[in-house]
């Protein structure tokens, strides 16, 4: 079976593309590595660089691999710089994101799953309460309503013509993860604790508090959950873990792995940052799915892989 993984150089979709080789399947990648690297492409799977923005080179490529399966991951992964730069979030994730959709359908793809955001659709989830697939999204960045917004297109023009999947993925950490971009907390504290740099912790309301609530989850279980999407009914489906992990545990947790003399500074609120997100994933559950890997063991593997790049 032939499946192609759009954004299949970066963090995710690098992972992804192991776990769907160890599965047997004959992959390809097509990523512009504006943030991805050719590094982490298996040399079992077969690389197109195309930024996806180029709508006549995407349609080509689709012409010429004919896949059964896309696994849509390339994206303008960040919420800040969403906020700081719309076109440029809304150029990747919208117009990029239609011409990989139009692509798919023209070239008679029978399954179309998609890497949406759990971390930034709902909205603020207030204490006690884990945002489930049939909250109403609220998104407060560009990023959320960029993603929100591919979701409409695709249940609109792909109804009737492909199936197709909707993983809302909440917050994802683990090896490969871009620790100087915007995003990925848990890179960039690894990163900074390693090499006895400044580290910092945006407020949730007050500059000096405890930081923002998410829900973090390792990739290898988001891999999992990517590997299961193949069979899964069509619908939209939560990744996360379900539970709550304020930024200065994070930073407390990675720190009790690393000796470091790194300071830590404390800045105010970002725009665009929610106070609080957490998923329920018992949608998932379900079908035989859920986390393996604890947080702690998520860190100590990650700490692994930067340690190992220093």
């Amino acid at each position: 079976m032939k499946i192609l993984v759009t954004g299949g150089a970066g963090f995710i979709g690098s992972n992804l593309v192991d776990g769907l080789i160890e599965k047997g399947f004959n992959v390809f990648v097509l990523d512009d590595l504006s943030t991805g690297k050719k590094e982490n492409i298996s040399k079992k799977a077969k690389f197109f660089l195309c930024d996806i923005r180029k709508r006549k080179k995407t349609f080509e490529i689709f012409k010429k691999i004919k896949p059964e399966i896309v696994y849509h991951l390339a994206a303008q992964p960040s919420v800040p710089i969403s906020m700081k730069e719309p076109k440029k979030d809304i150029e990747i994730n919208l117009i990029g994101g239609l011409n990989v959709l139009e692509a798919s359908i023209k070239n008679n793809v029978k399954r179309f799953i998609f890497s949406s955001t759990g971390g930034a659709i709902y909205g603020e989830v207030p204490e006690g309460k884990k945002a489930k697939e049939d909250w109403t999204p609220k998104p407060e960045s560009i990023y959320g309503i960029s993603k929100f917004a591919f979701e409409n297109y695709l249940n609109i023009l792909a109804k009737g013509k492909m199936e197709y999947i909707i993983l809302r993925l909440s917050n994802v950490f683990g090896p490969r993860q871009d620790p100087y971009g915007e995003a990925g907390v848990v890179a960039i504290f690894c990163n900074s604790l390693l090499k006895n740099k400044p580290v910092k912790v945006y407020a949730m309301k007050e500059k000096g508090d405890k930081g923002c609530i998410r829900d973090y989850i390792f990739v290898k279980d988001v891999v999992s959950a990517c590997l299961l999407a193949l069979n899964l009914p069509e619908g939209i489906y939560n990744v996360g873990t379900g539970t709550g992990r304020k930024t200065m545990d994070v930073l407390k947790e990675i720190k009790s792995n690393i000796k470091s003399e790194s300071q830590i500074i404390f800045e105010g609120k970002r725009l665009g940052d929610l106070e609080r997100n957490v998923l329920n994933v018992e949608k998932l559950k379900k079908f035989n799915w859920k986390p393996k890997y604890s947080f702690e063991e998520g860190i100590k593997e990650t700490i692994k892989w930067f340690e190992r790049k220093l």
